[in-house]
């Protein structure tokens, strides 16, 4: 890939739930979809030094969730269980299909809520639960 063509996370914002959410977008036509959740206390800033690897391959978004980086925030929010339920409206505003989902810090367990209370709108390949090998 030449230093043209390498894409760059161009921020924009999306009103969402009535919030003003932060995002950056790579659509890559059919490829699988990955959505990036802000770490805490980072912004989705923290994925620009792997975007152009990941773009390469995935529809990438990335989103700061409410209440961190530049997204707006409400206090009915702070918790797994409400945010998760905000991942699935993202999700469903993005329009993406079972996208793969990395979420550190505080999106962990609102991405597992979201995957446990809706299953099929994430991927399952890091959600499913694995029991560890039993000895004989």
């Amino acid at each position: 890939m030449h230093t043209t063509d390498v894409p760059v996370m161009t921020l924009d914002v999306l009103t969402v739930d009535g919030l003003k959410i932060r995002y950056a977008a790579q659509p890559k036509g059919a490829a699988p979809a990955v959505m990036l959740c802000s770490p805490w206390p980072e912004s989705i800033d923290a994925y620009v030094p792997l975007w152009q690897h990941l773009a390469r391959d995935f529809s990438l978004v990335a989103v700061d969730l409410p209440g961190f980086g530049q997204s707006d925030g409400r206090p009915d929010l702070m918790s797994p269980h409400a945010m998760g339920e905000f991942i699935v409206r993202i999700v469903e505003g993005f329009g993406l299909d079972q996208p793969h989902a990395i979420g550190p810090d505080v999106g962990t367990p609102a991405l597992l809520f979201a995957a446990a209370r809706h299953p099929g709108v994430l991927s399952e390949s890091g959600t499913q639960s694995r029991r560890p090998p039993t000895s004989s």
